[in-house]
Protein backbone atom coordinates (compact mmCIF):
# COMPACT_ATOMS: atom_id res chain seq x y z
CA UNK A 1 0.00 0.00 0.00
CA UNK A 2 3.04 2.26 0.80
CA UNK A 3 3.82 1.92 -2.96
CA UNK A 4 0.79 2.85 -4.48
CA UNK A 5 0.51 5.97 -2.17
CA UNK A 6 4.14 6.91 -3.60
CA UNK A 7 3.17 5.99 -7.40
CA UNK A 8 -0.04 8.36 -6.87
CA UNK A 9 2.15 11.22 -5.38
CA UNK A 10 4.58 10.79 -8.07
CA UNK A 11 1.56 10.87 -10.84
CA UNK A 12 0.29 14.08 -9.54
CA UNK A 13 3.81 15.92 -9.25
CA UNK A 14 4.24 15.15 -13.05
CA UNK A 15 0.93 16.05 -14.27
CA UNK A 16 1.15 19.21 -11.98
CA UNK A 17 4.46 20.36 -13.93
CA UNK A 18 3.17 19.29 -17.06
CA UNK A 19 5.57 17.53 -19.89
CA UNK A 20 8.19 20.42 -21.43
CA UNK A 21 6.97 21.91 -24.78
CA UNK A 22 8.78 23.90 -27.44
CA UNK A 23 8.43 27.74 -26.44
CA UNK A 24 9.17 30.93 -28.23
CA UNK A 25 11.68 33.60 -26.94
CA UNK A 26 10.00 36.87 -27.32
CA UNK A 27 12.43 38.78 -25.66
CA UNK A 28 10.41 41.05 -23.44
CA UNK A 29 12.13 40.89 -20.39
CA UNK A 30 15.90 41.03 -21.71
CA UNK A 31 18.50 39.52 -23.82
CA UNK A 32 18.47 36.21 -21.81
CA UNK A 33 21.79 34.98 -22.39
CA UNK A 34 21.81 35.99 -26.39
CA UNK A 35 24.62 37.60 -28.17
CA UNK A 36 25.36 38.84 -31.14
CA UNK A 37 28.64 38.09 -33.42
CA UNK A 38 30.78 40.49 -35.41
CA UNK A 39 33.57 39.75 -38.31
CA UNK A 40 35.55 41.89 -39.87
CA UNK A 41 36.83 41.19 -43.70
CA UNK A 42 39.27 39.11 -43.25
CA UNK A 43 37.51 36.40 -41.35
CA UNK A 44 38.12 37.37 -37.94
CA UNK A 45 35.09 38.07 -35.30
CA UNK A 46 34.30 38.59 -31.96
CA UNK A 47 31.11 38.45 -29.37
CA UNK A 48 29.72 41.30 -27.59
CA UNK A 49 26.22 41.96 -26.11
CA UNK A 50 23.24 42.85 -28.71
CA UNK A 51 20.73 45.65 -27.33
CA UNK A 52 17.72 44.67 -25.63
CA UNK A 53 14.48 47.03 -25.82
CA UNK A 54 11.63 46.40 -24.15
CA UNK A 55 8.97 48.06 -26.63
CA UNK A 56 9.37 48.18 -30.59
CA UNK A 57 9.28 44.54 -30.95
CA UNK A 58 6.70 42.30 -32.36
CA UNK A 59 4.60 43.30 -30.17
CA UNK A 60 7.06 43.72 -26.67
CA UNK A 61 10.81 43.82 -26.76
CA UNK A 62 13.50 42.49 -29.21
CA UNK A 63 17.32 42.74 -29.50
CA UNK A 64 19.22 43.90 -31.60
CA UNK A 65 22.82 45.08 -33.45
CA UNK A 66 24.58 47.24 -35.56
CA UNK A 67 25.30 46.34 -39.12
CA UNK A 68 28.67 48.48 -39.77
CA UNK A 69 31.42 48.82 -41.64
CA UNK A 70 33.37 45.88 -43.11
CA UNK A 71 35.06 46.02 -40.01
CA UNK A 72 32.60 45.16 -37.75
CA UNK A 73 30.11 43.33 -40.16
CA UNK A 74 26.82 42.20 -38.40
CA UNK A 75 27.66 38.56 -38.68
CA UNK A 76 25.12 36.45 -36.25
CA UNK A 77 22.56 35.95 -33.68
CA UNK A 78 23.19 33.51 -30.98
CA UNK A 79 21.15 32.01 -28.85
CA UNK A 80 22.55 30.54 -25.72
CA UNK A 81 24.19 27.11 -25.55
CA UNK A 82 21.33 24.08 -26.18
CA UNK A 83 18.68 26.39 -25.87
CA UNK A 84 16.65 24.28 -28.44
CA UNK A 85 16.82 20.91 -27.78
CA UNK A 86 15.72 18.24 -29.98
CA UNK A 87 14.97 20.22 -33.51
CA UNK A 88 13.85 16.82 -34.85
CA UNK A 89 10.34 17.88 -36.86
CA UNK A 90 10.26 21.13 -35.64
CA UNK A 91 10.32 24.67 -37.39
CA UNK A 92 13.02 27.53 -36.70
CA UNK A 93 10.62 30.99 -36.97
CA UNK A 94 11.87 34.37 -35.93
CA UNK A 95 10.91 37.65 -36.79
CA UNK A 96 13.50 40.35 -38.27
CA UNK A 97 13.18 44.19 -38.74
CA UNK A 98 15.95 46.79 -40.23
CA UNK A 99 16.09 50.47 -39.59
CA UNK A 100 17.63 51.06 -42.91
CA UNK A 101 19.53 48.83 -45.66
CA UNK A 102 21.92 46.63 -45.56
CA UNK A 103 24.55 45.27 -47.91
CA UNK A 104 27.52 42.82 -48.47
CA UNK A 105 30.46 42.46 -50.26
CA UNK A 106 27.88 41.11 -53.27
CA UNK A 107 25.24 39.67 -54.25
CA UNK A 108 21.68 40.10 -52.15
CA UNK A 109 21.86 40.16 -48.24
CA UNK A 110 20.31 37.53 -46.92
CA UNK A 111 19.71 35.43 -43.26
CA UNK A 112 20.02 32.13 -42.77
CA UNK A 113 19.58 29.84 -39.80
CA UNK A 114 22.06 27.42 -38.11
CA UNK A 115 22.26 24.58 -36.35
CA UNK A 116 25.84 23.66 -34.47
CA UNK A 117 27.32 20.54 -32.72
CA UNK A 118 30.86 22.04 -32.77
CA UNK A 119 32.90 24.33 -34.92
CA UNK A 120 33.33 20.88 -37.36
CA UNK A 121 29.28 19.74 -37.89
CA UNK A 122 27.55 23.19 -38.87
CA UNK A 123 25.11 23.22 -41.07
CA UNK A 124 23.18 26.20 -42.37
CA UNK A 125 19.48 27.02 -44.59
CA UNK A 126 20.71 26.88 -48.25
CA UNK A 127 19.64 30.05 -50.54
CA UNK A 128 16.37 28.64 -51.79
CA UNK A 129 15.00 28.26 -47.94
CA UNK A 130 17.09 31.82 -46.80
CA UNK A 131 15.77 35.35 -46.17
CA UNK A 132 16.60 38.25 -48.35
CA UNK A 133 16.88 41.32 -46.48
CA UNK A 134 14.96 44.80 -47.27
CA UNK A 135 14.63 47.68 -45.88
CA UNK A 136 10.70 47.61 -45.11
CA UNK A 137 10.90 49.20 -41.71
CA UNK A 138 8.43 46.70 -40.43
CA UNK A 139 9.09 42.89 -39.28
CA UNK A 140 9.22 39.88 -41.78
CA UNK A 141 8.77 36.56 -40.29
CA UNK A 142 10.38 34.00 -41.77
CA UNK A 143 10.37 30.08 -41.06
CA UNK A 144 12.30 27.13 -42.37
CA UNK A 145 11.60 23.38 -41.50
CA UNK A 146 14.41 21.22 -39.89
CA UNK A 147 14.96 19.27 -42.61
CA UNK A 148 17.91 18.03 -44.55
CA UNK A 149 16.84 19.38 -47.96
CA UNK A 150 16.52 22.95 -46.28
CA UNK A 151 20.05 23.06 -44.86
CA UNK A 152 23.77 22.54 -46.48
CA UNK A 153 26.80 21.86 -44.43
CA UNK A 154 28.38 24.53 -43.98
CA UNK A 155 31.90 25.07 -46.70
CA UNK A 156 34.70 23.19 -45.81
CA UNK A 157 34.44 21.46 -42.69
CA UNK A 158 35.70 18.52 -41.83
CA UNK A 159 32.77 17.02 -38.90
CA UNK A 160 31.35 13.65 -40.29
CA UNK A 161 28.12 14.03 -38.67
CA UNK A 162 25.10 13.93 -40.06
CA UNK A 163 22.19 16.54 -40.21
CA UNK A 164 19.71 14.56 -38.43
CA UNK A 165 22.27 13.99 -35.64
CA UNK A 166 22.88 17.65 -35.37
CA UNK A 167 19.85 18.33 -35.18
CA UNK A 168 18.94 15.81 -32.63
CA UNK A 169 21.40 17.58 -30.35
CA UNK A 170 21.75 20.73 -31.35
CA UNK A 171 24.33 23.12 -28.86
CA UNK A 172 24.32 26.39 -31.07
CA UNK A 173 21.54 27.87 -33.13
CA UNK A 174 20.93 31.23 -34.47
CA UNK A 175 20.24 34.04 -37.14
CA UNK A 176 23.30 34.05 -39.58
CA UNK A 177 24.04 36.87 -42.10
CA UNK A 178 25.81 36.04 -45.43
CA UNK A 179 25.66 37.32 -48.58
CA UNK A 180 23.28 35.35 -51.32
CA UNK A 181 26.70 34.80 -53.06
CA UNK A 182 28.31 32.75 -49.81
CA UNK A 183 28.29 29.17 -51.32
CA UNK A 184 30.63 25.79 -50.95
CA UNK A 185 32.69 26.72 -54.04
CA UNK A 186 32.69 30.50 -53.24
CA UNK A 187 33.47 30.81 -49.43
CA UNK A 188 35.02 33.86 -48.81
CA UNK A 189 35.22 35.76 -45.24
CA UNK A 190 34.19 38.82 -47.30
CA UNK A 191 31.03 37.30 -48.28
CA UNK A 192 29.87 36.84 -44.30
CA UNK A 193 28.10 39.77 -42.46
CA UNK A 194 25.96 43.08 -42.94
CA UNK A 195 27.31 45.80 -43.61
CA UNK A 196 25.82 49.97 -44.24
CA UNK A 197 26.59 53.35 -44.88
CA UNK A 198 24.24 54.34 -41.80
CA UNK A 199 24.83 52.42 -39.43
CA UNK A 200 21.52 50.72 -39.56
CA UNK A 201 20.06 48.44 -36.52
CA UNK A 202 18.80 44.55 -36.71
CA UNK A 203 16.44 43.81 -34.71
CA UNK A 204 15.55 39.89 -34.22
CA UNK A 205 12.13 39.24 -32.10
CA UNK A 206 10.04 35.42 -31.34
CA UNK A 207 12.55 33.24 -32.05
CA UNK A 208 11.74 29.33 -31.91
CA UNK A 209 11.89 26.65 -30.78
CA UNK A 210 13.57 26.50 -27.32
CA UNK A 211 12.52 24.59 -24.52
CA UNK A 212 10.27 25.84 -22.17
CA UNK A 213 10.82 25.31 -18.84
CA UNK A 214 7.83 22.84 -16.46
CA UNK A 215 5.14 25.14 -15.81
CA UNK A 216 2.55 23.89 -13.01
CA UNK A 217 -0.78 22.74 -14.43
CA UNK A 218 -4.05 22.84 -13.13
CA UNK A 219 -4.70 19.80 -11.46
CA UNK A 220 -7.84 17.80 -11.87
CA UNK A 221 -10.24 17.88 -8.90
CA UNK A 222 -10.35 14.02 -9.34
CA UNK A 223 -6.42 13.87 -9.28
CA UNK A 224 -6.90 15.86 -5.60
CA UNK A 225 -8.52 13.04 -4.27
CA UNK A 226 -6.20 10.47 -5.41
CA UNK A 227 -3.76 10.35 -2.80
CA UNK A 228 -6.36 10.96 0.48
CA UNK A 229 -8.47 8.07 -1.22
CA UNK A 230 -5.71 5.92 -0.78
CA UNK A 231 -4.47 6.45 2.75
CA UNK A 232 -7.77 6.49 3.41
CA UNK A 233 -7.94 2.70 1.80
CA UNK A 234 -4.50 2.07 3.71
CA UNK A 235 -5.85 2.96 7.02
CA UNK A 236 -9.30 0.77 6.30
CA UNK A 237 -6.85 -2.39 5.54
CA UNK A 238 -4.47 -1.53 8.54
CA UNK A 239 -8.08 -1.68 10.89
CA UNK A 240 -9.15 -4.95 9.59
CA UNK A 241 -6.10 -6.13 10.70
CA UNK A 242 -5.97 -5.56 14.13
Amino acid sequence: MKRMIAVAAVVAVFLWLGPAQAAMETFDSGTDGWGVTLIDSTGYSWSTAPTFSASGGNPGGCISGIAGTASSALYSFDAPASVSGNLTGQTFTVDISMSGPVSTASGQAMARFYIGYDSSDYFITTNAYSLILTSSGGWTTYTVAVTAADFMAWPGQTGTMSFATVAANPVWVGVLFTSSDFSGSNDGSALLGLTSSGGTSVSIDNFGPVKAPLVPSPIPSGLLLLGPGIAALAAVRRRRKT
